[in-house]
């Protein structure tokens, strides 16, 4: 497994608020600070991303990210690649393409619905769906 993917599906797991480890250190369970710092200036990206670091406050573990949210529908998919409909900060509809690590069944069941809703976007990867 590519070392982007891996590193997006710990974050994910750490920012997933359905489950009992919320916001705990996947090496020994302890409380997790995360610090959302600058910007990350980057005119080709419909989104706004953030230069994010996650530590441990018992021990070692520390990652850093680029994280963002995006509210949008979505319009296609394949197992691999995402794409969404949705808006920029200026307010110009936009369509944006993306890596995804989402489940299959919940992409067909999004795209059936026609629903907005908003996305976690993790290095450039979708990783989940923000309830």
């Amino acid at each position: 497994m590519d070392h982007d993917v891996r590193k997006s599906r710990i974050i994910a797991g750490i920012l997933d608020t359905s489950e009992e480890n919320e916001m705990t250190c996947p090496h020994c369970g302890g409380d997790l600070n995360i610090t959302r710092l600058r910007p990350i200036e980057d005119w080709s990206k419909s989104f706004q991303s953030y230069d994010t670091i996650i530590e441990c406050s018992n021990c070692f573990f520390e990652t850093r990210a680029s994280s963002c949210t995006m509210t949008g529908s979505v319009t296609d998919f394949d197992f691999k690649n995402i794409t969404i409909s949705s808006w920029c900060p200026s307010g110009s509809r936009v369509v944006t393409k993306l890596e995804h690590l989402m489940d299959y069944e919940e992409l067909k069941e999004l795209k059936t619905g026609n629903k907005l809703v908003e996305f976690l976007v993790v290095d450039d990867h979708v990783v989940k769906l923000i309830k």
